[in-house]
């Protein structure tokens, strides 16, 4: 039935939308953009839509908008799209890799690359205008976390081992093991001077940039429900991303059912707001406000004071 309700393209009217869109992948369709103040469907594009195997890169792999603003892109490997943010016309369609199994980790896009990291498959830099290939890393095939671009580094993990690449090559510059594991939902959160990250196994990490050293390690509970594919009730994770509340303060959702606050600095846990339902999706901080859906669908919002 929603096939048949949307159709095959669908593309965007003039003055249609304001200045803000969602973009939500979706089984179908997997491409689609929603105006934010109204919720509606800008535009969809079904993108191979008969073929099952599409539909699921499409809503395993996230979204990603360019630095710009113009462009987004969305799946992976012969299924990659980039499409017109305004319109939804198709800017290029297939990176010629095939995709791995579905992943939670989103594209990263940078100023004319697109990095996609995926299970069981290398991690791929394709250029942002053509989808041309440009180099693949092999170390990659368990990531969790969507890659970070900043300038010309790239920063992926997978299972235990942080890597930092060379935009333009793919070649290691530097990477650390560690005794957590990296490959859970849950992006990087960076400060100037830390990676912050949920982990398999500690709870909330924070490394130093320069040193790659582990700086301090929040615990959280046992986690009230499986959080992800071989993770059990009563798993001690953070499958969420970490987001920043102010100069001094991170903040997380988590999997028992809390809140956390930590101290920058030194991760000394501040307070902590209980809930009693799972949080599967990470806190947002806006206006002073910190807002978190858990996942019984109850979307809350805190003061921050």
């Amino acid at each position: 039935n929603t096939a048949e309700a949307f159709g095959e393209f669908v593309p965007a009217e003039e003055d249609e939308t304001s200045a803000d869109v969602v973009f939500a992948p979706h089984a179908l369709p997997p491409g689609l953009a929603l105006d934010a103040a109204t919720g509606k469907v800008c535009w969809h594009d079904l993108i191979d839509g008969d073929d099952l195997r599409a539909r699921k890169q499409l809503v395993a792999i996230g979204t990603a908008v360019s630095p710009d603003g113009t462009r987004v892109v969305a799946g992976a490997g012969r299924y990659q799209t980039v499409f017109d943010v305004a319109t939804g016309k198709r800017i290029w369609h297939g990176n010629g890799c095939y995709e791995g199994e579905p992943s939670t980790a989103a594209p990263a896009y940078g100023k004319d690359s697109i990095v996609t990291a995926q299970n069981w498959r290398p991690a791929v830099c394709a250029d942002a205008g053509t989808g041309k290939v440009r180099w693949q890393f092999d170390k990659a095939r368990s990531p969790g976390a969507a890659p970070v671009i900043r300038g010309e580094m790239v920063l992926i993990a997978d299972g235990n081992t942080l890597f930092e690449l060379d935009l333009g090559t793919g070649k290691v510059l530097r990477s650390k093991s560690y005794p957590f594991g990296f490959s859970v939902p849950g992006d990087f959160t960076l400060t100037e001077r830390l990676y912050l990250k949920g982990v398999d196994g500690k709870g909330l990490v924070a490394i130093d940039r320069r040193t790659l050293e582990v700086v301090w390690q929040a615990p959280v509970g046992k986690g009230l429900i499986g959080q992800f594919a071989y993770a059990g009730r009563g798993r001690v994770v953070l499958s969420t991303t970490p987001a920043i509340v102010d100069e001094r303060t991170v903040c997380a959702a988590c999997a028992d059912g809390t809140i956390g606050f930590w101290n920058l600095a030194d991760g000394r846990k501040l307070r902590e707001i209980r809930t009693g339902a799972p949080y599967l999706t990470g806190a947002v901080v806006s206006d002073g406000r910190v807002y978190a859906t858990d996942m019984t669908g109850v979307l809350r919002a805190f003061e921050i004071g």
